[in-house]
């Protein structure tokens, strides 16, 4: 079980994401123990353990995969969200609060066309994006066709 979650820990680091955390640690063992009770055995075996590992990697690959990376992403099971969009929502409030900066507020096409240039996103994903932010609260739209945070 060490050997396994440190290889998933590896996996991780500040740039990637995490793809097993100490609470996944603490269910394995859990598993393992439920697994050998099952069998009424009062100690842990290495079947128990290996067992645990496998129940552990097909719910990851089933429920916490990042569908745009493909990796294993634990984020996905404990946010909802995949890092992968926190970082392209994360992107585009930079740019709003850059835009912020210079204008007050920002100009909806404006935004569109510098996540487009600057960002490399697509326009479509670019206003499927600021609407996902409109609709969770973190932009607003103090005036049609203008747009600003709500938090400075």
């Amino acid at each position: 079980m060490r050997d396994f979650y440190l290889k998933m820990r590896s996996k991780g680091g500040a740039e990637a994401a995490v793809a097993i955390t100490p609470r996944q640690l603490e269910a394995l063992v859990r598993i393992s123990e439920a697994r050998a009770r099952a069998f009424l055995r009062d100690r842990v075996t290495v079947e128990d353990a290996k067992s645990a590992i496998r129940i552990m990697t097909v719910s990851l690959s089933d429920v916490g995969v990042d569908v745009k990376t493909g990796a294993m992403d634990i984020d996905v099971i404990m946010t909802g969200k995949p890092r992968s969009l926190r970082d392209s929502f994360q992107r585009v409030i930079e740019t709003v609060a850059e835009l912020e900066r210079e204008t007050g507020t920002v100009e909806e096409t404006v935004l569109v066309a510098a996540l487009v240039d600057k960002e490399k996103m697509e326009e479509r994903e670019a206003r499927r994006l600021i609407g996902q932010l409109i609709k969770e609260g973190i932009l607003y739209s103090p005036k049609p066709g203008r747009l600003k945070r709500t938090a400075g």
